[in-house]
């Protein structure tokens, strides 16, 4: 039997159909086709490749019936496959005699993907994957394998992401698919690579940006709709402007500037740490740097130069198991083997600073104490909330901080940071934000510029002529008699 499938798709959906990637992120503003992309891989999927089964979700339970399963009963024929209420879920009757499962799902509370434990992923789809949490995104990826289910074609296990920008996975998305990243070319995740497998480089992943003219059959003028809300929300959706997080606190940070190519840090720059605490919840110390304004040369091989006094993040811990976002929760590292472990990988540095909090005790040592004596000496750091986050703030609009690419907690959690509702001038306590006060502590410690050092001159260096004539005119010019 021959089923003729209606749809055909447009450059940018052609292009998500056709690529080997096995991750892939298709991003950006509203109407640009992102969601019937979605459908038509699941269902060419199923058809494609006898006992495949899929997974397409969506947050909640409505948005999932009127954005998907409401449109696949008008666009797959009968003939190819039905769907089956009680199971929710699409069933292909494949040319072999096998079948392949297209399976509608929503997780509204975080931990509603934690019932997919034993389950294995073919093929799974997340429709707004923004609106997911970070635990949830990674833990359905957890679940994608294909054992011993032989596909017919070479791009399973296969992860597709749909989504504008906003929500609780913003940043995450944003720092894994689209910073560093060339958009419609194939790069490595980093994130994805087996331990067992010294040349495994990582799932091969896409970002594919989605804008409105993508799409040729939406309405001319669907662009004004969004004239009545608000800017940031109207470059979100029309634009697909991923630098754009609502309430941001610090909306001046740009990472294609603030975050920076390494280099080796010459000696004679100051070294200086800033640390939040954590035992049940995870810790963060930083190390800074204070640039002298003369041109050093970065790992890329490229003279720069940043302004005298800049602040440099060159190095960070981020005291936890899980990637920042993930789960908020710490290594339950005794404060001494912190210290000890600190000092091993880092050595000294000027000083440091930590939050209040590591000085409380009401019997025995305090955290601090702990950490002297394992080797890493910090002191109280200044507090003060308000104060803190406006140096921070203008230290990023005026070009004076600056991140190495490898800190990846700090240049997620700083674009992140939102303005509290009650206390404009305060960053809002929720959330994970130890990075954060992390850096607001070194910030605030006062940081100094240190110049390079001169080189003492040799007193055996012979004189060079012109040296021989200016001190010969110095004496003639000199007077015979002084006046007392």
């Amino acid at each position: 039997m021959k089923v003729t499938l209606d749809y055909t798709p447009q450059p940018k959906q052609e292009l998500l159909h056709r690529t080997v990637a096995k991750q892939l992120f298709y991003g950006g503003a509203a109407g640009g086709g992102k969601s019937h992309a979605m459908r038509w891989d699941a269902i060419v999927a199923c058809v494609q490749n006898p006992g495949c089964d899929a997974y397409l979700f969506r947050r909640t339970r409505v948005e999932l019936e009127n954005t998907h399963i409401k449109r696949l009963k008008e666009e797959i024929a009968p003939e190819l496959g039905r769907y089956n209420e009680t199971r929710n879920r699409w069933e292909f009757q494949n040319v072999d005699g096998r079948r392949s499962y297209l399976n509608m799902c929503y997780a509204e509370h975080e931990h509603d993907v934690d019932k997919y434990n034993s389950v294995e992923f073919h093929w799974v789809g997340m429709d707004e994957a923004s609106q997911f949490t970070p635990y949830q995104i990674n833990y359905l990826k957890s679940r994608m394998r294909i054992g011993s289910w032989p596909p017919k074609q070479d791009m399973f296990p296969r992860m597709i992401l749909a989504s504008n920008p906003g929500g609780p996975s913003h940043t995450y998305l944003k720092e894994i698919f689209i910073v560093g990243h060339e958009p419609e070319h194939l790069f490595h995740d980093q994130t994805m690579i087996n331990p067992e497998d010294p040349d495994d480089e990582g799932w091969p992943s896409m970002f594919i940006p989605a804008r409105i003219p993508d799409n040729k059959y939406l309405d001319h003028n669907y662009a004004a709709a969004f004239g009545g809300l608000p800017e940031w929300r109207q470059k979100q959706l029309r634009d697909g402007d991923w630098d754009v997080i609502p309430g941001a606190f610090f909306e001046s940070w740009n990472p294609r500037v603030h975050v920076i190519e390494p280099f080796r840090v010459p000696e004679w720059w100051p070294r200086f740490r800033g640390l939040d605490w954590g035992f049940r919840q995870p810790f963060w110390v930083g190390e800074f740097t204070v640039s002298d304004g003369e041109n050093i040369v970065n790992n890329r091989g490229e003279s720069v130069t940043y302004p005298l006094g800049a602040v440099i993040c060159i190095w960070e811990w981020y005291g936890s198991n899980y990637p920042y976002g993930l789960k908020n929760e710490g290594l339950r590292l005794d404060a001494h083997d912190f210290g000890q472990q600190l000092a091993s990988r880092r050595g000294r540095v000027d000083y440091g600073v930590a939050g209040p909090d590591m000085w409380r005790a009401d019997h025995g040592p305090s955290m601090a104490e702990k950490s002297a004596r394992g080797g890493s000496l910090f002191s109280k750091a200044d507090d003060q909330r308000v104060a803190g986050w406006q140096e921070c703030y203008a230290r990023l609009d005026g070009g004076m901080f600056y991140s190495f690419k490898t800190n990846k907690a700090l240049n997620q959690c700083i674009p992140s940071l939102v303005a509290d509702e009650n206390k404009p001038e305060d960053v809002k306590k929720e959330g994970e934000d130890h990075p954060g006060d992390g850096w607001r502590y070194g910030l605030m410690s006062r940081p100094m510029t240190q110049l390079k050092p001169k080189e003492p001159e040799n007193p055996w260096k012979p004189q060079t002529f012109g040296e021989m004539m200016r001190d010969h005119m110095r004496g003639r010019n000199e007077p015979k008699y002084r006046r007392l």
